[in-house]
């Protein structure tokens, strides 16, 4: 009986279909993990969150994730950086309309803790929601630093804003708003 060779099949060649611009987009957010990101926010592991966060997409909610994690982690210059880009133009000294409230908050929350009262407080003027909560636990942590300054450095702060040397707030509440914190009422 003659022998037939067998010729081994290769599989097709996987077709390739370019995904449109909404598909990237959503690929791009799904490749977070977004629950087990604030699984790993509401057990404090904002280091974890940092590091899984450095290697993936660079979206506006995965910046102010890293910079919300930064600030809890009491780095609020590196915060302040991210924050800067995401809320201002690039060379500009205001904030752009079209930015998130809660970026905004998140920035002048930076600033603060990075030891500039005067910018919290003029940012907060800009931003213009005097009735926020985020607000009024800002304005709040500034009063009672001012109450706090010697006479002299009161005056300086009264006349001109100006902050004493390596000066720091002290603040009581946790800063910072994820894009999916509920204390955005």
């Amino acid at each position: 009986m003659p022998h037939k060779a067998t010729i081994p099949v290769q599989p097709a060649p996987p077709t390739t279909v370019s995904p449109t611009t909404d598909e990237q987009n959503s690929n791009s957010k799904s490749n977070v993990d977004w629950m087990r990101i604030r699984h790993m926010a509401e057990t404090e592991r904002y280091k974890e969150i940092i590091d899984r966060l450095h290697t993936g997409p660079t979206s506006p909610m995965v910046q102010n994730a890293r910079a919300v994690c930064l600030m809890r982690l009491g780095r609020g210059d590196d915060a302040a950086q991210i924050l800067r880009q995401l809320v201002m133009p690039a060379g500009c000294t205001w904030m752009r309309p079209d930015a998130p409230l809660i970026y905004k908050l998140n920035f002048a929350t930076s600033l603060l803790l990075r030891g500039l009262p005067s910018g919290c407080l003029s940012t907060l003027r800009e931003i213009h929601e005097p009735t926020h909560p985020t607000s009024i636990a800002l304005q709040a942590a500034v009063q009672r630093w001012v109450k706090s300054l010697s006479p002299w450095s009161r005056f300086l702060w009264t006349i001109g804003g100006v902050e004493p040397d390596g000066c720091r707030v002290p603040i009581d509440f946790v800063p910072g708003l994820f894009d999916w914190d509920t204390r955005l009422a």
